[in-house]
């Protein structure tokens, strides 16, 4: 049997048991029995070996060989070669194996090539082959497993052969006839564009919502924030249930209104209070011990304003570390992907009609922003992302209600220096001495590392 790319390419993210791999070439068009037959021939060709380690599970585990990489790298040269003569006829081809939508992405928000050639020769890619340590390619595992042990399961992608080929100055379009059919496309909620507007200071009123509890050390900072964004048409509601009130920190002004709520509440109920009670047509999440730049609103609301999205989150968002002095960033390829779109949850902005939709945010203190995307998406809402070009930073003092510790997390690297923090923010963080009050109520309980949802 002749070893088609996009069958074999279904391993390049990893092993697969059987039955995952005859998942993934279902969605390639293959029936169960010959997709067995193709695994079968995969074998017999030296092309996959079991990689189950000692103790694994009951299932086989398959992964490719050196021979099977090989191959494969040698197949992707030939259809640079063949995609330079059928794209462009041009001696120049950029190819992807893999949808574009879960592949990294350069500065420019272009999805980085996998191969680069035409007709006289073609170069592999760093970006072919995912580092073995991240969890989107470990060699001794299965795709189930690399999601059970990933702090952040949804960007392990689905195995894909498709192969996307783009000329100079071109568009990146699926290339049929390497072995089975391209998979079928992602629901357009699922295909997340990605903002290039410029960023307005006119529209619409919005209204940032913030919920907090005992923290005035960080609420009189937040509404700085606030305060200087250059988005004129804005307003600030603070939604505060902490045993000392916080309303004799607000500035005498318009534009920010103060939401005192009796007894404990979760952080979703709170965001939902605030909703309920804003006066914009777009609504922006404003965490009370978050750094935000004065461009954040008005980089935001332009996909919101052109319509190519109802709800926009950043993508890429790194975190300084108070107590460590310390600044830690996640290439893209580990933060993006599939449903969440690689966007930093805390950073939504969305329509109110959005929320209207849907129940609303749960009545959670951790994960209630990924659950109300989530709800926002399965109602039809359509998910952009905004490059984040220092707009937003998040703060980890130690006391805040998403407990991870990215630190030594495979994937995540400490960057040099906080280049985006204006000095006095900068001086503001690293005066700071924990611990500090957790936000949330009785039912925002911290869940242990194995709860996280996939």
């Amino acid at each position: 049997m002749k070893i088609g790319l996009s069958v074999l390419g279904l391993f390049r993210v990893g092993p697969l048991t059987e039955d995952e791999f005859r998942t993934a070439a279902g969605r390639h068009g293959l029936s169960p029995s010959d997709a067995r037959t193709h695994l079968r021939a995969l074998a017999a060709e030296g092309m996959l070996h079991d990689v189950c380690e000692e103790g694994g599970g009951p299932e086989t585990v398959h992964g490719l060989t050196g021979r099977g990489r090989t191959t494969l790298e040698d197949m992707l040269r030939a259809v640079a070669a063949e995609a330079g003569r059928r794209v462009s006829g041009t001696e120049h081809t950029s190819l992807l194996l893999g949808r574009p939508e879960s592949t990294s992405r350069d500065a420019e928000g272009e999805p980085v090539a996998m191969v680069v050639g035409g007709l006289h020769g073609a170069e592999i890619l760093d970006g072919l082959w995912p580092p073995q340590e991240l969890p989107q390619y470990t060699p001794t595992r299965s795709l189930a497993e690399r999601r059970e042990e990933s702090w952040w399961p949804w960007t392990v992608p689905d195995p894909c052969g498709c192969v996307w080929a783009k000329s100079p100055g071109g568009h990146w379009r699926v290339l049929a006839g390497f072995g089975t059919d391209p998979c079928p496309a992602p629901p357009a909620s699922l295909a997340v564009p990605r903002s290039t507007r410029d960023p307005v200071t006119d529209g619409p009123l919005v209204t940032a919502i913030m919920p907090t509890a005992d923290r005035r050390h960080f609420v009189r900072r937040a509404i700085d924030y606030f305060l200087a964004q250059t988005y004129r048409a804005r307003e600030l509601v603070i939604v505060d249930d902490g045993t000392e009130t916080v309303e004799d920190l607000i500035p005498d002004v318009e534009d920010i209104r103060y939401l005192r709520l009796e007894g404990r509440n979760t952080i979703g109920s709170k965001m939902n209070a605030g909703v309920a009670a804003a006066r914009g047509e777009i609504i922006s999440q404003w965490d009370d011990d978050d750094w935000h730049g004065p461009g954040r609103i008005a980089a935001q609301v332009g996909p919101l304003l052109d319509d190519t999205a109802s709800i926009v989150g950043f993508e890429g968002a790194p975190f300084y570390f108070v107590k460590k002095d310390q600044s830690w960033a996640a290439p893209n390829a580990l933060m993006r992907l599939h449903r969440k779109g690689g966007i930093h949850c805390g950073t939504l902005v969305y329509r109110r009609t959005d929320w209207e939709a849907t129940e609303g945010y749960p009545d959670l203190s951790f994960f209630e922003q990924t659950t109300f995307l989530e709800r926002v998406l399965a109602a039809g809402g359509r998910l952009g992302t905004v490059p984040n070009a220092g707009h937003y930073v998040q703060i980890r003092h130690g006391s805040n209600t998403w407990r991870d510790d990215v630190m030594g997390i495979p994937g995540w690297a400490m960057t040099e220096g906080m280049p985006w923090l204006p000095t006095n923010a900068l001086e503001f963080y690293r005066s700071l001495h924990g611990p500090f009050p957790v936000e949330g109520g009785a039912k925002g309980p911290l869940p242990p590392r194995d709860a996280y949802p996939s």
